[in-house]
């Protein structure tokens, strides 16, 4: 399929093998892919074209909002988020509430790109609102903005927002919230990267739940520290949590090579007790 091979050719760093929106044949099968193709055909597209902003796009992400598929939704939201030409605030601020966290996530996010100057309003309203998982979204929405917008982070107090999420756990009585809750937090703490907070990390690889261990693992490798390493590498051995472990050990890249090596190097040089 020629649309497909030119699709996985394209190398956003290489402006050279940009896609050209302009040739029909790839313009079209975009086309009939958004309109007709299954989610996994969509998603595929979607991240192709994830970083190409361009009039001729726009109508048909803007359609996939309404999506069946919420991770189809919430990357749509996500190629939106580049049309600053055309604010869809008014469209986007009802999926906030969408059932789907990731959803939420991406609606915020769009939000907050395009509040015009008032992302303070607009972060300080949904981290208080009412629905614990609206508040959770926008208090993980805000952990990504704060990585560009140092005085985001010092104004919203990101440290203390962590430490209050921390508190909020023990008072939490309800099961289904207080997962929620847990997840959301180590999702923060992987996404925000302050050490003296890894330990909920560490605690939450030992927990019952899979859930809840399945997202420690992917925070421990969202933080790229090499002490979570040899507990990311047990994972491996259970097949509940060996996805996540895989997926948390390719954050890593080329340092896992280079730990693997230190962990050779170590175990060459040690010292054997005499006699064996």
């Amino acid at each position: 399929m020629l649309f497909k091979r030119k699709l996985k050719q394209f190398n956003p760093e290489d402006p050279y093998t940009a896609i050209n929106i302009s040739d029909e044949t790839v313009y079209g099968g975009i086309q009939k892919v958004f309109e007709s193709g299954s989610a996994k055909q969509i998603l595929f597209v979607l991240n192709q074209t994830v970083d190409i902003q361009h009039v001729k796009l726009f109508e048909s992400l803007r359609n996939l909002l309404k999506h069946d598929n919420p991770q189809v939704r919430a990357e749509a939201l996500r190629g939106l988020y580049h049309y600053k030409n055309e604010n869809l605030s008014k469209e986007v601020n009802l999926m906030v509430h969408d059932k789907d966290y990731q959803v939420k996530v991406a609606a915020i996010e769009y939000l907050i790109g395009n509040s015009q100057g008032q992302e303070k309003e607009l972060i300080g309203k949904y981290l208080n609102d009412q629905d614990y998982r609206v508040s959770g979204a926008t208090a993980l929405s805000l952990v990504n903005e704060a990585k560009d917008n140092p005085e985001l982070k010092t104004f919203f107090e990101l440290e203390k927002i962590i430490k209050d999420r921390i508190g909020r756990l023990k008072k939490t009585e309800n099961a289904e919230e207080l997962k929620f809750r847990k997840i959301n937090l180590l999702r923060m703490i992987g996404k925000a990267g302050l050490p003296q907070y890894f330990y909920i990390i560490s605690e939450s690889m030992k927990s019952n739940e899979v859930e809840i261990r399945n997202q420690a693992l992917l925070s421990a490798g969202n933080t790229l520290d090499s002490d979570f390493i040899p507990e990311i590498l047990k994972g491996l051995r259970n097949k509940r949590t060996r996805d996540s472990a895989v997926l948390a050990l390719a954050n890593y890249g080329n340092s896992i090579s280079d730990y693997f090596e230190e962990e050779r190097a170590s175990c060459g040089t040690t010292t054997r007790p005499a006699g064996r």
